[in-house]
């Protein structure tokens, strides 16, 4: 007999509460273990509504991202990314934005890198845009050289 997958009891729970973030619980669960069986609440319900070969984790995480997350969820990140500005150091505002960028869906290396500069304090934003750089990660490490140059 095949040995069982051990799914750790600390689990995050997620309730389905407004303000519940589904990507959140969604990342922990899916770094925490290879899930196996759920057997409560929305997933048995799920489970019990769709055929067995379509009962992947792939699909499950794609219904409960439909079921759970508001319909605004894209447009209320790109806002936040939009009004992210940095206000202390810059390894501070990279963590803030790569946590937000993170989450967002189908958004342009274009407005990626836009949205990015737009938030850094007005010198190095400057040096940024005037380096015209061709991905986020490229504006990134020229905002931490210019820190390093100017500090």
């Amino acid at each position: 007999m095949a040995a069982r997958a051990r799914v750790p009891s600390n689990l995050p729970k997620f309730t389905g509460k407004r303000g519940d973030d589904v990507r959140e619980w969604l990342f922990q669960i899916e770094n925490a273990c290879p899930v196996e069986k759920l057997t409560s609440g929305w997933f048995l319900h799920w489970s019990s509504t769709t055929r067995v070969e379509e009962r992947t984790w792939g699909i499950f995480r794609e219904h409960a991202l439909q079921h759970f997350e508001a319909s605004n969820y894209q447009s209320v990140l790109r806002e936040k990314l939009q009004q992210l500005k940095q206000t202390a150091d810059i390894e501070t505002y990279n963590g803030e934005y790569s946590a937000l960028i993170f989450q967002v869906d189908g958004m342009s290396v274009l407005d990626q890198v836009l949205f990015y500069a737009n938030g850094l304090k007005t010198r190095t934003r400057n040096y940024v845009k005037l380096e015209n750089p061709e991905s986020l990660r490229d504006a990134m490490d020229l905002a931490v050289k210019f820190k390093e140059h100017t500090s």
